[in-house]
């Protein structure tokens, strides 16, 4: 363990209570189908949506450089040390259970590489 991940975990638990919300994942295999050997679950993590495709940084001082940055999508990202055996996959179905409407979502990618948070990439549910 890394001498700042207790500083880590104190704040991802902080920010927890301020933007998290509640979700649910429901397995579905690329099919489209429910996946029989998973079970539903339902987190509380930060979940970030809206349209911010059209974002971009371009351009300096001088205005010798072009860049394009865009992003996109909506996040979710649950805590790793809260849910460790937390197992999502792409082409899964999300309900964001505690918004208006419960917005249906399908998840586009899942990155496990960063060691707090899985981030969880999804898009409209289509």
């Amino acid at each position: 363990m890394s001498r700042f991940d207790k500083y880590r975990q104190r704040l991802q638990a902080s920010t927890d209570d301020m933007f998290a919300r509640s979700v649910r994942f429901e397995p579905r295999g690329s099919d489209g189908l429910a996946d029989t050997e998973r079970v539903k679950r339902e987190v509380v993590a930060p979940v970030s949506i809206g349209d911010r495709e059209n974002q971009s940084f371009s351009g300096s001082r001088s205005g010798d450089f072009a860049t394009d940055i865009r992003t996109g999508g909506a996040v979710i990202k649950p805590n790793r040390i809260t849910y460790p055996d937390l197992d999502i996959r792409k082409d899964d179905w999300v309900v964001v259970t505690d918004l208006p409407g419960q917005p249906r979502f399908k998840v586009a990618s899942v990155d496990d590489r960063e060691p707090g948070r899985l981030m969880i990439t999804i898009g409209n549910f289509k």
